[in-house]
């Protein structure tokens, strides 16, 4: 019996989670918070530079290849993904060596991450129709960081951002084998960059906003509390982000596979719903076991994940809208949301700044994706688009049934 896409990539991700929730844990237990949290703000940066060096090239030729196939645009986007990733790396680098040295080495090795996380292509199967080829890779990455992070001796943020470096280049390789050696396009047969960089540079300010709301939020609590405060910050953050990996296969499949029409978007909008349900349901009731896994030093988790449970319900939704629109070429409205998410942030995470509390950084956080995800269920009213009353059932069973 062939399974549903949705369930072999969310399956792969769920288990490369778990993975990872286990080195998470033997990460802490070694480190201690102050060095997690050091990492966590590393990390941070990190996820902003890949973005940037991306420039959204990833969404866009995952969307072109599911119209054209996605070997022919192989190489423009090799050439582009590389040469970004490799300005940014330098520029960060010479930000970092000016304002925290004492985070350069790290960082160093954070930021070559990126160049070897441009050159996986788990995409292609991906769009090929070949979930169980794009879901492993995703499994060597959390498998690699455990072996190491088990194996190191006396572990801080330089050793674990060392085993994220290791992980990230087997995992490329891993991509390569699957997909086999492509062939070489002809001068003629090889398309042109401009139109990859047109299309890409809506998604990198779409994930550039996203990714400010995952991580503006840390980086605040560590600016303003302390990175022993950010380090259970940290790990409630990661546990609450590692737990959309089955919204997350959602979106990736509806973006390479679903017609934009308005019975697909009611059917993909309510499994999102039903998903982000269940999976914060699940979270709640494990969430207080976290400091007997991770040492008592964690127990500031706790509550904190359990503030964070409304923005993983609603990341699933807003995840998979933006697919949706994405795939019908209708990226204004989801970068006009996602910004206007970034704004409403912005001005939560200043009163929990002058709140003190770390409680207050989640609560912005889930603030902010609630102002996105009303701003893609309105963009989703448009002509040609199924009405908002359509996309949201009438009884909350419906939603617990589809998910």
């Amino acid at each position: 019996m062939r399974l549903p896409p949705v369930l072999v990539l969310g399956g792969g991700r769920l288990a490369a989670a778990a993975l990872g929730s286990l080195a998470m844990l033997l990460a802490a237990r070694a480190a201690g918070p102050a060095e997690i949290g050091l990492w966590s703000m590393v990390l941070a940066v990190q996820g902003f530079a890949l973005h940037l060096g991306e420039l959204g090239l990833r969404s866009a030729v995952t969307a072109q290849g599911a119209l054209t196939g996605p070997r022919p645009v192989l190489w423009p986007y090799l050439r582009l993904r590389t040469g970004l990733a490799l300005a940014v790396a330098a520029a960060v680098l010479a930000g970092t060596a000016v304002l925290a040295p004492v985070a350069l080495v790290p960082m160093a090795l954070a930021m070559a991450t990126t160049l070897a996380i441009a050159w996986q292509v788990d995409w292609i199967p991906l769009v090929e129709g070949r979930p169980f080829a794009a879901s492993l890779p995703l499994l060597v990455r959390p498998l690699v960081v455990l072996l190491l992070v088990a194996a190191l001796p006396g572990l801080t943020a330089t050793g674990i951002a060392a085993a994220f470096l290791a992980a990230w280049v087997l995992a490329a390789v891993a991509s390569w084998q699957l997909v086999g050696p492509p062939r070489l396009c002809t001068g003629a047969e090889r398309p042109s960059s401009r139109p990859l960089l047109h299309r890409g540079a809506p998604f990198m300010l779409v994930t550039l906003s996203n990714q400010a709301q995952l991580s503006a939020d840390l980086l605040a609590v560590g600016a303003c509390l302390g990175t022993a405060v950010a380090g259970p910050y940290f790990l409630a953050a990661s546990l609450a982000t590692g737990a959309t990996v089955f919204g997350n296969a959602h979106a990736q499949l509806v973006l390479a596979r679903v017609p934009p029409d308005g019975q697909a978007l009611r059917r993909a909008a309510v499994h999102a719903l039903g998903i982000g349900l269940a999976t914060a349901l699940a979270l709640a009731a494990t969430a207080p076991l976290l400091p007997l896994l991770f040492g008592a030093g964690f127990a500031p988790a706790v509550p904190l994940l359990l503030w964070l449970l409304p923005w993983l319900v609603l990341v699933q939704l807003t995840a998979t809208l933006q697919a949706a629109l994405g795939a019908g070429r209708r990226q204004r409205p989801v970068l006009a949301a996602s910004l206007a998410g970034s704004v409403a942030l912005l001005p939560g995470l200043l009163l929990a700044a002058w709140l003190g509390e770390a409680a207050a950084f989640a609560a912005a956080r889930g603030l902010a994706e609630a102002v996105r995800a009303a701003l893609l269920l309105r963009a989703l009213q448009r002509p040609g688009h199924s009405r908002l009353a359509d996309l949201v059932p009438a009884t909350a069973g419906g939603i617990g049934t589809a998910g």
